[in-house]
């Protein structure tokens, strides 16, 4: 009987009151145990995952060996987990660094290697993120994301979108991904702030025993010595700092909700540091990053050594979503190139080197393949007529690329440094990071490094065919042939993209006069992109060459407009018919209807040294037209350049050299 009608009022109430006082007391037992279960966020079976990202920033943290920043945080965040010493991002810029890491994919085999592109995939392509979601992860992201891709995957990035509900503990169970990036070691921090936003928004913010000094700093070979230098270098210094504080915030968020005994850390930065010769370049430093990664003790033995241990496996971007899968007991995707680095598979399945891209950033166009294994690096210029050093207008503001042209420009710079400014660079580079760790000594000549420089060459060469290598078609080919459908299928058919030839031309650039004879016949082949890395190689023969002089005078003729660039640029840079090269670099840049095929030629025409006012107005009317920045960059720059405002003051740009304050 639930009620009994015929009981003494008094007894009613005094069963009333009971009742009452059980259910106020149920109600908060369920309250605390909802709030428990939510603080606990139980997952069971599966991981949550923090990955705490930052910017621009190589191994520059105490647990690494660094001295200049301080960072006990994360380097107790290194004695609690396992520190990856040959960890490293697929491209040396983030856009396509952070495509090739959600995807699991080269960003090359997706054709999203040149920085902020927005090339189609696959109606299916899913990220990981995507495949976390539709196993129940609850998926977030802030602030930034950053990837170089269009189509209907973008439901992944809604996921990742967002400044609030970082894990969301209230959602009772349900495990979580959380990526929480860390903005204030960026470039635009370290070099552009002006200096009284800087020491508002990160001098003020540290302690005076915390502050790096200037005069502190080691300078590595390859910058001068001077004031404005080290001052940029200790700005970084401090950043990091700051960026160490902000990271531990979050991990003590962590531990405050509860949630730390459920959840596997990481932490990694987008690329190398936002200096010149690291981010943006094809060196070691520009992809090598800092990875930690921590496990609690119910997940420690998905861990590939033990807490606080070091573990010099090879791993690299395309690794980490492979890796989350694989904790969370996801099947990872045949189409992922990654492999993971926990969990079952972590000890008998790696890699034996990382591969990083550097293809077109900004206004600068460049093809550079670097291949990593932790000690060695391999560096292949595809575009080895170049300087190291270009005008750039992505690395104007800072003080140390004003700093490199100011010291160049008044005869200045010494040994490593001024290297850095030779007519070209070598086609190959090789140096050993245990006894050469600024990548200052080139050993490709050195008849003892002979078969590690073959081996891997070799390497290069196998990857390029096997992942399906798209970044080594110039932009305006790959976007005139895939006409709007994913670049991927573009790859796989070789009646419209012959991949293999077009690899195996670029790998002849820079490789002596023996190739001379297979590129003369290359400038004859059928497809563009093979021609363009036929006439690219033949700038890199001898000029006063008379079937060289030829060829690439009859390049000016070509079909291709991405062809006739690069056949201007080598016919200016030999001085063979110079009115004549520069005439149709001018004539291309009014009339194109492409912009990619316009900011190739922009950028050979301002390489060669082109200010004179039809540059301009060329310029200028297609920022207009197309209303994108690279024009711009370039019209500023020629405008310095004519100005005399190239030459920037003792002081740098943006930044004074005098001290910070405590």
């Amino acid at each position: 009987m639930l009620t009994n009608r015929a009981a003494p009022r008094a007894a009613h109430q005094t069963r009333a009151l009971c009742t009452f006082a059980c259910a106020r007391f149920v109600t908060a037992l369920l309250v605390l145990l909802t709030v428990s279960l939510g603080r606990a966020q139980t997952t069971r079976d599966r991981p949550n995952f923090l990955l705490i990202t930052c910017e621009d920033m190589g191994p520059d943290l105490g647990c690494y060996g660094a001295h200049d920043a301080k960072t006990p945080r994360l380097d107790a965040l290194g004695g609690e987990g396992v520190r990856y010493t040959a960890a490293y991002a697929n491209a040396p810029v983030c856009s396509p660094a952070r495509t090739a890491l959600l995807f699991g994919t080269y960003q090359t085999s997706l054709g999203s290697s040149n920085h902020r592109s927005s090339p189609a995939l696959e109606p299916d392509a899913r990220g990981f993120a995507g495949l976390l979601r539709d196993a129940g992860y609850h998926c977030t992201n802030g602030p930034k994301m950053d990837t170089n891709a269009e189509g209907p995957w973008r439901i992944e990035r809604r996921t990742y979108e967002g400044n609030t509900g970082w894990w969301d503990p209230a959602r009772g169970g349900r495990p979580f991904l959380a990526v929480r990036n860390l903005e204030v070691t960026h470039q635009s921090r370290t070099s552009v702030w002006s200096r009284d936003e800087y020491e508002r928004r990160v001098l003020a913010q540290l302690r005076a025993g915390e502050i790096h000094r200037p005069e502190d700093v080691v300078v590595p070979p390859y910058y001068p010595d001077t004031p404005a230098v080290r001052y940029e270098l200790a700005r970084y210094a401090n950043c990091v700092t700051l960026m160490d504080r902000q990271a531990g915030e979050i991990l003590d968020r962590l531990e405050r909700d509860g949630l730390a005994d459920d959840t596997i850390v990481m932490f990694f930065s987008d690329h190398g540091a936002g200096h010149s010769y690291h981010k943006c370049h094809g060196f070691d430093r520009g992809a090598r990053v800092p990875l930690i990664v921590r496990a609690p003790e119910k997940w420690a033995h998905m861990l590939d050594g033990d807490p606080g241990s070091t573990n010099d496996r090879v791993v690299s971007f395309i690794d980490i979503g492979p890796t989350i899968l694989h904790a969370a007991g996801i099947a990872v995707p045949e189409s992922m190139h990654g492999k993971p680095f926990l969990g079952p598979r972590a000890r008998t399945d790696r890699h034996t080197y990382a591969f990083s891209a550097r293809d077109r950033l900004g206004e600068d166009h460049d093809h550079i393949r670097t291949v990593m294994d932790g000690r060695f690096a391999y560096v292949r210029a595809f575009l080895p007529h170049r300087p190291h050093f270009v005008r750039f207008g992505y690395s104007f503001p800072s003080a140390i690329y004003q700093e490199l042209v100011r010291c160049d420009e008044t005869g200045r710079l010494e040994g490593a440094a001024a290297a850095m400014f030779d007519e070209s660079r070598p086609a190959e580079a090789l140096f050993d990071l245990a006894s050469d760790p600024h990548e200052t000594r080139n050993l490709a000549g050195d008849p003892e490094h002979a078969s590690r420089l073959n081996a891997m060459r070799d390497a290069l060469r196998a990857h390029l065919r096997e992942s399906r290598d798209l970044g080594l078609i110039p932009e305006a080919i790959l976007e005139d042939r895939a006409a709007g459908e994913p670049r991927p299928r573009l790859a796989a058919d070789p009646d419209r993209l012959p991949l293999d030839r077009v690899h195996d031309t670029a790998m002849l650039v820079g490789m002596g006069p023996d190739v001379l004879d297979r590129q003369l016949a290359a400038m004859e082949d059928g497809h563009e992109a093979v021609r363009y890395w036929a006439f690219a190689g033949l700038r890199c023969q001898d000029p006063a060459n008379a079937r060289v002089r030829a060829a690439l005078l009859g390049g000016l003729d070509d079909p291709s407009e991405s062809v006739r660039t690069m056949a201007a640029g080598g016919c200016l840079h030999a001085g063979i018919e110079p009115d004549r090269a520069e005439s149709t670099l001018m004539t291309l840049l009014e009339t194109t209807d492409s912009y990619d095929a316009f900011s190739e030629a922009a950028r050979a025409a301002q390489l060669a040294g082109s200010t004179d006012d039809r540059f301009l107005r060329a310029l200028d009317a297609a920022n207009d037209r197309w209303k994108n920045y690279e024009p711009s960059q370039i019209a500023s720059s020629v405008r310095r350049v004519r100005t005399g405002e190239e030459r920037p003051a003792e002081k740098g740009f943006g930044v004074t050299p005098r001290q910070p304050r405590d």
